[in-house]
């Protein structure tokens, strides 16, 4: 029996006790914080950038380091070959599974991101969760190579900036992992958010800016920053958002601000004759944060008057959206088709080939419905008097 339990517990400790089979010394690789992905002009070459994390020793201890960025420029006939190639460079080899972004300029993605997508698939380093942006007016040789705020690695910043805009929703956001799912979804368009710049005080900065609008794995066009809003409250992604409306009542003219909190948006489809509409029902939860009028919108009375005015006007901006995707891209962006295709696959075989003129001509029934909370410290609006 003493020999069976201890057999036992040797075939135990081979699983419990086991060391770190892929373990390499820090010092031995190139770690790689963000990879920028351009075409050699006149050439079907790539310029691959990678922003390296160079640690410095400024003392004897181990939080005596100091982390800089390094850009790294290589040319080659794919993605991967041209990655490989730093370490022709020196002895370090490159290692991805730090690497927190991958921007592709705007050529790159209008040729196609298929094999930058089976790079990250296909390969153990680069992780499923890496975020993927398109440049856009700026190479992405330019956006890594710009001055960062909050740190020295701006690669390092541009994610920190996209995991935050995941609480505030300015831009859509995609892991490589839900973007290899959504281009391999049929007749639907995916979004991509873009990293454009902006210039503060003669200093060029990156900012996250809109969205690329891919057609299976092509771009195709661009969403404005002022598309963002109605797109995401389709898709039920609307979180933390702020909603300027604009008042009219007699001569009182303002603007109110709602900051939303909560949101849920059901897309159902309605089945005709030979027809396929919508209804698009919005809850929306927010805060009263700021009135820029004279008219009293706190009051039961004026706070009525302010959630029909609210709900009109997000109503409103969601159908310019739709009709606006439909006439620029004619594509389903919004993944409707989708949706028939998860709940009725029998009915969506029918549709399939020709759902993009389907979408074009459905009719969308948007209804909103906005709660309003007071979030201020008194329950009148502010007055000042001569």
């Amino acid at each position: 029996m003493n020999k069976f339990l201890s057999i036992l517990l040797i075939i135990i400790s081979c699983f419990l006790f086991t060391g770190c089979w892929s373990y390499r010394e820090i010092s031995s690789l190139y770690i790689i914080a963000g990879i920028g992905i351009d075409k050699v002009p006149d050439s079907r070459q790539f310029n691959i950038t990678a922003e390296l994390v160079n640690i410095k020793e400024t003392g004897s201890k181990q939080e005596d380091q100091k982390f800089e960025s390094a850009l790294l420029e290589i040319k080659g006939t794919s993605i991967f070959d041209t990655v490989r190639k730093i370490i022709r460079i020196s002895s370090k080899r490159p290692y991805l599974a730090h690497a927190t972004i991958i921007i592709v300029s705007e050529e790159v993605a209008r040729e196609g991101i298929i094999s930058l997508l089976d790079l990250i698939a296909a390969n153990e380093e680069p992780r499923l969760d890496i975020s993927v942006l398109v440049s856009r007016g700026r190479s992405a040789n330019e956006v890594l190579g710009m001055k960062s705020l909050s740190t020295e690695i701006i690669s390092f910043e541009l994610s920190t900036a996209i995991n935050e805009n995941e609480k505030l929703m300015r831009v859509p956001t995609l892991r490589a992992y839900e973007i290899i799912n959504a281009v391999a979804i049929p007749k639907t368009g995916t979004v991509i958010p873009t990293v454009t710049s902006f210039n503060n005080k003669g200093t060029d900065l990156s900012i996250l800016s809109g969205g690329a609008v891919f057609k299976a794995d092509k771009l195709i066009g661009f969403l404005e920053q002022e598309d963002i809003v109605p797109y995401l409250f389709i898709k039920n992604k609307i979180k933390t958002n702020v909603l300027d409306i604009e008042t009219k009542e007699d001569d009182l003219n303002g603007t109110a601000t709602l900051e939303t909190y909560r949101n849920k948006t059901r897309v159902k489809p309605v089945y005709g004759a030979g027809t396929v509409n919508f209804d698009i029902d919005i809850k929306t939860e927010a805060f009263l944060v700021e009135l820029d009028t004279m008219a009293n919108y706190i009051d039961p009375q004026g706070r009525a008057k302010l959630k029909k005015m609210a709900e009109e006007h997000l109503e409103k901006k969601i159908e310019e959206h739709i009709e606006k995707v439909k006439k620029d891209f004619k594509l389903d962006i919004f993944g409707f088709g989708n949706i028939i295709r998860q709940r009725n696959p029998k009915l969506w075989k029918e549709l399939e080939e020709d759902w993009d003129t389907i979408f074009i001509n459905a009719d969308f029934n948007i209804n909103c419905e906005i709660r309003i909370k007071g979030a201020g410290h008194t329950l009148k609006p502010v007055r000042a008097v001569d």
